[in-house]
């Protein structure tokens, strides 16, 4: 089983070509009742804009929930995608931190992340490891 996150540039202006500019592929390493272990990578093509090279990392999803929505699991990947992409610096402003009042909600999704002990990337708050060096979540 396999499951492809595509992030393409759709062009509106005749002559601009369709692109890909980054893919996360996830593959199930371990699915026992409602718990998957997944295997993940991701890629981001070169970016000009912000001049940096095209990259690649890989990691693990473990113990995820399978009773819920497809996009709890996008949703890992995609901050995997980005915590990869600060290591590789094309990602500069990782998470903003708006406070009350500041805008739809946003800080109270984001007030519960935390970092990583060992490597100080931004965690979930449900996370049970760390997406860029593995690193288990003290309980």
């Amino acid at each position: 089983m396999t499951l492809r996150v595509l992030i393409e540039f759709v062009p509106q202006i005749e002559g601009d070509e369709r692109r890909e500019l980054a893919r996360a592929e996830i593959h199930g390493a371990r699915i026992e009742d409602m718990v998957g272990d997944y295997s993940l990578t991701v890629s981001e093509g070169p970016n000009p804009l912000a001049d940096t090279p095209a990259w690649s990392a890989a990691g693990d999803i473990l113990n995820h929930d399978r009773a819920q929505t497809v996009w709890a699991l996008a949703e890992k990947v995609c901050m995997f995608g980005l915590i990869a992409a600060s290591h590789y610096g094309s990602a500069p402003d990782l998470v903003k931190i708006v406070g009350p009042g500041g805008g739809h909600g946003v800080g109270e999704v984001t007030a519960d992340l935390r970092g990583c002990p060992a490597c100080d990337a931004v965690i979930g708050p449900r996370w049970k490891f760390c997406a860029l060096c593995g690193e288990k979540m003290p309980e």
